[in-house]
């Protein structure tokens, strides 16, 4: 049984996302890991696996005040490179995993801010498929912001 705080954060993930990352899992209390990366049947290739330029994030929660946020293949700049410095850290080939406890949800703006300014007008960029993976990326970054948000302070 876990305690009514951990409910909650897992009601308001459950309200964003709607499953689990393993869709066979229906009771609340047993799931821990989300997919948070917004993905659709339009991002994953013929083999299962998401495309080579999608940015795949996951999120596991570890208890009622702390989660892990795993990514992989972020769009890359300057700015986002001095976020990860800071917040991540390297788990695999472009990847990277950052914890964030109660009150530190707002640096998930802070990482959309960055990623977001590598297409901001007037921006070039090297990378054509940043013309579809950033604003992806920056709105899964928002949803998941105010989804912790919510289940953070539905218990106070």
């Amino acid at each position: 049984m876990q305690t009514p705080e951990i409910h909650l954060l897992k009601q308001a993930l459950l309200e964003a996302y709607e499953t689990f990352a393993d869709k066979r899992i229906k009771n609340i209390d047993r799931g821990q890991r989300f997919i948070v990366d917004l993905r659709t049947s339009n991002d994953i290739a013929s083999d299962g696996s998401p495309y080579g330029w999608f940015c795949s994030m996951f999120l596991d929660v570890n208890d009622a005040h702390n989660v892990t946020l795993r990514i992989i293949n972020i769009p890359s700049s300057p700015s986002v490179a001095d976020w990860l410095e800071k917040n991540a850290r390297p788990a695999g080939q472009f990847a990277y995993q950052a914890t964030f406890s109660k009150g530190e949800e707002v640096k998930l703006l802070d990482l959309a801010r960055s990623v977001d300014a590598i297409t901001a007008r007037g921006r070039r960029y090297d990378v054509p498929s940043y013309k579809y993976a950033v604003p992806r990326v920056v709105e899964a970054l928002q949803v998941l912001y105010r989804a912790l948000a919510s289940g953070w302070q539905a218990h106070g």
